[in-house]
């Protein structure tokens, strides 16, 4: 059984996000996926985020280091400076990467 891509965490009952200090977690999965379509399927993700306000932490689990996604982040006009972004290997061998929203107080 394929597993599914997208997994969310931390929401309330109802599914509504919380202050961004009551951040829920939001993981994709892109592991399997063709590496032509890997970087835009993550930045359509953070760019939705941007659009719809999402208050979560994004974590991109992947077959190797995602170096390129914080630097396009960054020369992007859409998420420049709105995100910051790290990355670490796992111990199954994987990457998973966390891009978290900067919120302005």
């Amino acid at each position: 059984m394929p597993r599914d891509p997208v997994h969310r965490e931390g929401r309330d009952a109802g599914g509504q996000a919380g202050p961004p200090t009551d951040r829920g977690l939001v993981v994709l999965d892109i592991r399997g996926t063709t590496s032509s379509v890997q970087e835009r399927v993550c930045l359509a993700v953070i760019d939705a985020t941007v659009s719809l306000d999402v208050r979560d932490d994004l974590v991109i689990v992947a077959d190797y280091e995602l170096t390129g996604l914080s630097y396009e982040l960054d020369l992007r006009r859409e998420t420049r400076g709105l995100f910051e972004y790290s990355c670490e290997r796992r111990s199954d061998g994987a990457w998973a990467c966390r891009v978290r929203r900067r919120w302005r107080t």
